[in-house]
């Protein structure tokens, strides 16, 4: 009997938290297609004026400034738009929720994701998935002092997925790494295989999903 109460309460905490992240994200989707109406539309008006000077820059034949002017603004198109999306909607909404945290950070994230992929995954497991290999990726490569950066690909056969996050850390961190992937490990009945670069203070974990 005790036992079974012990599981009841898990699976209430369990519905809890699916809950609580659902409703999160939900009014992050939310905050976030304002965000990106309102940046998009600032952007268009600072594109028009971005013309305006690019054509002044050509009639006068100040070719130096022109290449520099369209680097500025090709840097900034991909800067904006490019990094923040993925082919997975779950991730990005994921993504979106922790952008401004990302760019405080100084992270760049990129990834390659197709939204079949982790399929053997529910909507909302993948989501709290994602939200977890995510922020273990977040903590430790903040504390990186070189480029951080996360990359997150995926690949998909006929008997299983395998997920791959790879990030930058501090190298004393590599007992505390380990136990936060086989947390995840044991809530997502995931394998995992991970490999340290102590050279280039890099972290490879794959996840295996069935």
């Amino acid at each position: 009997m005790f036992q079974l109460q012990i599981i009841k309460n898990e699976n209430l905490r369990k519905s809890l938290e699916i809950s609580e992240l659902s409703n999160e994200m939900m009014i992050s989707k939310f905050n976030s297609l304002n965000k990106e109406y309102e940046s998009n539309f600032k952007f268009l008006h600072n594109l028009l004026h971005t013309c305006s000077e690019l054509n002044q820059l050509i009639d006068q034949k100040k070719y130096d400034e022109l290449d520099s002017l369209i680097k500025s603004l090709s840097n900034k198109t991909i800067k904006e738009f490019n990094e923040i999306y993925t082919n997975s909607p779950i991730f990005s909404t994921v993504l979106n929720h922790k952008k401004n945290q990302l760019s405080s950070l100084n992270i760049s994230v990129t990834s390659t994701l197709y939204s079949d992929d982790l399929s053997s995954l529910d909507s909302i497991n993948q989501m709290i998935f994602f939200t977890k290999i995510l922020d273990l990726a977040i903590k430790y490569c903040s504390l990186s002092d070189e480029q951080r950066f996360i990359i997150i690909k995926s690949r998909k056969d006929i008997y299983s997925c395998t997920l791959q996050i790879i990030f930058n850390f501090p190298s004393t961190f590599e007992n505390d790494i380990k136990e936060s992937t086989s947390n995840i490990d044991k809530e997502f009945n995931t394998k995992s295989d991970i490999s340290f670069d102590y050279n280039l203070k890099i972290v490879d974990i794959i996840f295996l999903i069935n």
